[in-house]
């Protein structure tokens, strides 16, 4: 037998290194899946996914009001203006603004329901980066549940 018939000949390294290029390939695969920041679009998804119900019956209930609340962003003043209406100016008015990056879950800002004597509240929003924003609007008033969202772009 020739010496290149033992050591496998050009097939067996070419199938070898093949292999090797592969196993490595994948090492470096895994080691940089590892290292990629995963957001989830909402941090407590499944404690949300059990008050679906609850959260369905607020959509309703908005729906079915003939005047809802208006939310306007101001892009020269950076301001989110909410108008409530008259209705709900009662003592008992409670509720969270969420303004939420759906690309960036970090920089979310969250403010307590508090409007004026106007039914307007104005929030200051300066600082924010570029590009789309929500806005989640969740409020009770008169023993009843009430939800809006709504989004604005940052020119």
């Amino acid at each position: 037998m020739t010496e290149n018939s033992r050591s496998g000949g050009p097939w067996l390294w070419g199938i070898v290194i093949t292999i090797g290029l592969f196993l490595i390939w994948l090492v470096v695969f895994v080691l940089f899946s590892f290292t990629q920041d995963v957001n989830l679009v909402e941090d407590r998804y499944y404690e949300k996914d059990r008050n679906y119900e609850q959260h369905m019956q607020r959509l309703t209930l908005t729906e079915a009001l003939s005047e809802k609340p208006r939310i306007l962003f101001q892009d020269a003043t950076h301001t989110l203006e909410v108008h409530f209406p008259q209705r709900f100016m009662s003592e008992d008015l409670s509720g969270t603004i969420e303004v939420y990056r759906p690309s960036d879950g970090q920089i979310d800002r969250h403010f307590a329901v508090s409007p004026n004597r106007d039914s307007m509240q104005v929030l200051s929003l300066g600082g924010l980066q570029t590009g789309l924003w929500r806005v989640k609007l969740s409020w009770d008033s008169d023993g009843f549940g009430y939800y809006l969202e709504d989004s604005f772009i940052v020119p």
